[in-house]
């Protein structure tokens, strides 16, 4: 007869053994239109039991993330993929603030007005270019070409691609400060300037 050895099951630890944390966001402007809970101060306090990033955090309140343009974490700057993990004091502006400081830190790109669109889009291109807007197209350009002209002439890139819309693909570009968008994206953009005064 076999005999089975009792061995000791290693647990994760659950979630009621992490520390609860405090953060209270202070959302600055018109941001303050967007927040599920109706506060005139702007100021909402949460309490965490893990490590969550910032975006999510901000979201939650319901917040949409291309609303905001600078997160102050403890008065220094950080980008929507900081994890929260103790407590801390977080100020959201938007893309309008009248906030003048770490104008370099921000973290949507406004004002787009040069682009690369990629081999399927001949129409919107020529669109764009009736429009104003400078865009550089070839029908013929690959993937490692359009990235290229995209960082080195600082362009948004335009395309239906999906392996260039894929997460790791848009965040490398981020990382660069350049932007890669679908049509969708870019009616809301346009959208966006438009409405600037």
């Amino acid at each position: 007869m076999a005999r089975h050895l009792s061995m000791p099951t290693p647990t994760q630890k659950s979630r009621s053994d992490v520390s609860v944390f405090r953060v209270r966001l202070k959302f600055h402007d018109d941001l303050t239109f967007f927040l599920k809970s109706k506060t005139s101060s702007g100021i909402i306090d949460r309490n965490l039991g893990e490590k969550t990033s910032v975006k999510d955090v901000i979201e939650s309140c319901g917040i949409p993330h291309p609303e905001v343009d600078l997160i102050l974490l403890n008065k220094e700057p950080v980008d929507f993929s900081y994890p929260i993990a103790k407590d801390a004091d977080i100020d959201v502006y938007p893309v309008q603030s009248r906030y003048l400081l770490f104008t370099e830190k921000r973290l949507q790109v406004r004002s787009i007005e040069r682009f690369v669109a990629d081999g399927h889009l001949g129409t919107l291109a020529r669109n764009l270019r009736l429009l104003g807007f400078d865009v550089a197209y070839d029908r013929q350009a690959q993937d490692r070409q359009l990235l290229s002209v995209m960082e080195r002439e600082d362009r948004a890139l335009l395309t239906r691609d999906r392996h260039l819309l894929r997460p790791p693909v848009v965040a490398y570009c981020e990382q660069r400060g350049v932007r890669v968008m679908n049509e969708i994206e870019l009616l809301e953009e346009l959208r966006k300037m438009e409405s600037k005064p």
